[in-house]
């Protein structure tokens, strides 16, 4: 059962309602409740859900590329991207500006093998007005500063979230 956070789950409904591109950091501490802040969300919306894992950046792409295409094209889901440039880009191409959320869970195990990774999503971020990207995409680890709505605070903080002010 979920319980409370209202405030911090109608920061993300406004977030998904705006038209294009949007994207949205939840960072904190471990163990108060980003992830299921997060799982109840997406109920009921078109979501791709991506835990990283410390396996390595070829990995990471490989699980994160088969759980992408699980969602947007299940009969092609053994297909291989030879970046995370290449599975964007396919993302892009397949949602044709259909609302889509993207969630990579514990991000910073994932960047720290990659050190390229996070690079490329803030390209991606600043790209996101001049592209049909109508898809708003969640990270659960600062990305130099580009979430959006723009605020001092996380739209989600709460007692127990580090005011990054």
């Amino acid at each position: 059962m979920f319980i409370g956070r209202t405030k911090e789950l109608q920061s993300l409904e406004e977030v998904y309602a705006k038209k294009g591109f949007g994207m949205t950091i939840i960072y904190g501490r471990r163990r108060i409740g980003k992830s299921s802040l997060i799982r109840e969300f997406v109920k009921d919306k078109k979501t791709i859900f991506y835990t990283a894992t410390k396996v390595g950046a070829g990995r990471n792409l490989e699980l994160f590329s088969r759980q992408v295409l699980s969602v947007l094209d299940p009969a092609y889901e053994d297909a291989k991207f030879s970046s995370p440039e290449a599975l964007f880009d396919a993302i892009t191409q397949k949602l044709q500006g259909e609302k889509l959320i993207l969630v990579i869970d514990e991000l910073p195990y994932w960047a720290e093998k990659d050190e390229g990774l996070l690079s490329i999503m803030q390209n991606r971020h600043a790209m996101g007005g001049k592209e049909p990207d109508d898809y708003p995409l969640r990270f659960r680890a600062q990305l130099y500063g580009k979430q959006n709505p723009k605020r001092k605070k996380p739209p989600f903080w709460a007692e127990g979230f580090p005011d990054k002010a």
